[in-house]
């Protein structure tokens, strides 16, 4: 089984979030390129690069500067980070397997009884998403005030980028107007399973 670690560089606050295979081998690269790392503290789990991730993401503003893994914490914080990571890893990631096999199936007509349990996940889900839409509208101020200062420039110095681009994208409207046939001949049926809260 491999493992997510932190390496913490001499007796800095400054420890590296990495994913290895085998963390004495991973050190041991590590010994040639930047030998002040020393392994503090490790998460094993066949999901590295799901649990390193999660780390990355959860942690992003705590991230060195002009660095991809090396992340500013005080020790304790590394503590509190690892409970976090071993949380995903053994709930989330299960739990996300199982829903996804769930996706597959067809659904049945019957509909399950609720209990308090239940009624609970169902206040605090609606509550987070409460949560989760103003943190969106929040965002989407703040990036735009940055692409209003940037303006038709292809981004502001050391904060972002906001750059033209092209793509080409297929026609699946104009394919169906124009040759109907071959429209209908790629066309397949694809089950999914929509959930709603009421």
């Amino acid at each position: 089984m491999g493992c997510v670690y932190f390496a913490r560089r001499a007796d800095e606050d400054v420890f590296k979030i990495g994913k290895a295979d085998c963390l004495a081998d991973r050190m041991k690269s590590h010994s040639t390129t930047d030998p002040w790392l020393e392994p503090y503290r490790v998460v094993e789990t066949g999901e590295q690069s799901k649990c390193e991730a999660f780390l990355h993401r959860s942690y992003e503003v705590r991230r060195v500067e002009g660095t991809k893994e090396f992340f500013r914490f005080k020790p304790a914080e590394v503590d509190k980070a690892i409970e976090a990571a071993e949380l995903f890893v053994s709930q989330n990631l299960p739990m996300r397997k199982v829903v996804e096999q769930l996706c597959h199936q067809q659904s049945e007509s019957r509909v399950v009884r609720s209990t308090d349990r239940e009624r609970e996940i169902y206040r605090q889900l609606r509550e987070v998403r409460q949560q989760e839409y103003r943190l969106k509208m929040r965002r989407e101020l703040l990036e735009n005030e940055l692409k209003v200062v940037i303006g038709t420039a292809a981004g502001l110095g050391e904060i972002a980028s906001w750059k033209s681009q092209a793509r080409k994208v297929f026609d699946d409207a104009q394919l169906k107007t124009d040759n109907p046939p071959v429209y209908m001949e790629y066309l397949r049926e694809q089950r999914i399973r929509a959930f709603h809260l009421f």
